[in-house]
């Protein structure tokens, strides 16, 4: 029996723990395969330069701060970055979840919201990558299986434009095969990277951005669903496994510390960079608000951590406190979400001053329009086409700048 958090458990039912880790390696891999399948960059087309430059420039803030914090209260540089990375990263699975459920995917801050997680995506993978490695690091043997696996993920890339849809083009009929077909690419790929000396989750990932383009992958998505979820609580199982110990005083400090930064810290971050880029502040303060979580990925990174030798017992512990304190109300903070923006509106309201690119006010006088559109996006815009078309020129209100940005360019009336 185990003592966690001063009481007593475990009923010994587990005795092949080996098993119950391997299992929850295989969830893992279908996860990141699953967020590969997922991954389209069409999506930052209409957000490119707050989704790339913006959440670049919030990773570096975020990451900075809390190695700065973590480092002032005394804890090693290996252990900073850790806190840093699990800070850093906010969860895909459980934000798309609340904006799918809360019908918002099409709104501008959700838009917003899935950029940064895009590119936080991509950053997570290449810090598995770079942690992973550490754990036997060699210089030589880095840099040349860094190499050879930055030509395979190209080659690999490559033949999912010109292969993939060729060979898929002849199996869609049979779901079953095509189910097959999508499992067996997932482990051949992570074979491949494990075999280079890699994780099997880079593998799976780059199986899951090479068939994501893929014209039905979302019925591939929807038949793994089920098989992901089954070996991803699998992974949950294994990490409360590794709950061991007591919950001492001295882990309450880090667990506050890191909690504000992923609550307080990182939205208001993200708040001032998304306000920078002409975003209205009710935009700007839902994208930080939606944000304000960890990520799965952060549990992944303090379990390998923790395998390696990297960090304590004690921050995996907290880590796994800290995903269930911000998970947890991110699900109350999406019911209360416009009520904490009214909340706080006024004491917001100097972000509008903040902007880098001012929208041109148009005198009302000079606005000539016997039409106007409010709202410029969806169907707002095949209105605007429409009225165009008939050779109506109206008066278009919207709050989004990279639409004020088009209307400005042709010439069309806009109220900002």
């Amino acid at each position: 029996m185990q003592q966690f958090l001063g009481i007593y458990g475990g009923f010994e039912l587990i005795s092949n723990y080996d098993l119950i880790f391997t299992l929850s390696e295989i969830g893992v891999a279908f996860l990141l395969f699953m967020v590969g399948l997922e991954i389209n960059f069409k999506h930052l087309k209409e957000v490119k330069e707050v989704a790339i430059v913006g959440a670049l420039i919030k990773s570096f803030i975020v990451f900075a701060i809390s190695v700065i914090i973590t480092q002032f209260i005394g804890m090693s540089t290996i252990e900073s970055v850790y806190v840093g990375l699990i800070v850093l990263f906010s969860s895909t699975m459980v934000i798309i979840k609340i904006l799918s459920d809360t019908k918002q995917l099409e709104t501008l801050h959700a838009k917003i919201v899935i950029g940064f997680l895009l590119i936080q995506d991509i950053l997570a993978i290449i810090a598995i990558f770079v942690l992973t490695s550490l754990g036997s690091f060699s210089i030589f043997p880095f840099i040349t299986s860094t190499i050879i696996a930055g030509l395979l993920i190209f080659v690999l890339v490559v033949a999912g434009e010109l292969i993939w849809p060729r060979v898929f083009k002849h199996i869609t009929d049979s779901r079953e095969l095509l189910f097959m077909s999508a499992i067996a690419i997932c482990f051949l790929f992570a074979i491949i990277f494990n075999f280079l000396g890699f994780s099997i989750a880079i593998g799976a990932f780059i199986a899951g951005v090479t068939l994501g383009n893929l014209q039905f992958h979302f019925e591939i998505i929807g038949r793994l669903k089920s098989l992901r979820d089954f070996f991803l609580v699998l992974f949950f199982v294994s990490l409360g496994m590794q709950l061991t110990g007591i919950f001492e005083k001295e882990m309450l400090l880090l667990l506050l510390i890191m909690t504000l930064l992923v609550l307080i810290i990182k939205p208001f971050v993200i708040l001032l960079i998304v306000s920078l880029f002409g975003y209205k502040k009710n935009t700007s303060f839902l994208t930080g608000l939606y944000l304000g979580n960890i990520s799965e990925f952060s549990l992944i990174l303090a379990a390998q951590g923790m395998a390696l030798g990297h960090i304590s017992q004690s921050l995996f512990t907290i880590t796994i406190f800290l995903a269930i304190i911000t998970i947890g109300l991110s699900e109350y903070f999406s019911i209360y979400s416009h009520k904490i923006m009214h909340a706080v509106s006024e004491k917001i309201s100097f972000l509008e001053s903040l902007h880098i690119r001012k929208m041109q006010k148009q005198p009302l006088k000079q606005l000539k329009a016997t039409t106007v559109l409010i709202g410029c996006n969806r169907i707002g815009t095949s209105v605007l086409h429409k009225l165009l078309k008939a050779k109506t020129i109206p008066l278009v209100i919207d709050f989004n700048p990279k639409l004020i940005k088009t209307l400005m360019q042709q010439k069309i009336p806009y109220i900002y």
